[in-house]
């Protein structure tokens, strides 16, 4: 795997960072306490650099392998696998 971060899988990842802090008030590089409560106002927050501190985050962690999946990875490919089953298959998803 390329050790560099390239700008278009930077803007790639950004771009996956704003979309779930838009879709599911999710930020994980965020100040939290510990379980998905943001601990600053989010007006004081600069979601620009919470992306790019993201994707970098992200990448070095898949350039390295030095990340841990536990059972969200599991379900996540699951709930993929799910999906295509069509619309009846949603709700469990």
């Amino acid at each position: 795997m390329n050790p560099e971060l390239s700008a278009e899988v930077e803007k790639q990842l950004t771009e996956a960072y704003w979309r779930m802090a838009a879709k599911a008030h999710y930020r994980p590089s965020a100040p939290s306490d510990g379980f998905g409560g943001i601990t600053r106002p989010l007006e004081d927050l600069k979601i620009g650099a919470e992306a790019r501190d993201y994707a970098r985050r992200w990448w070095g962690e898949e350039n390295t392998t030095d990340f841990h999946l536990g059972y969200a990875m599991v379900y996540a490919v699951e709930i993929a696998r799910l999906c295509p089953d069509g619309r009846e298959a949603i709700p469990y998803a």
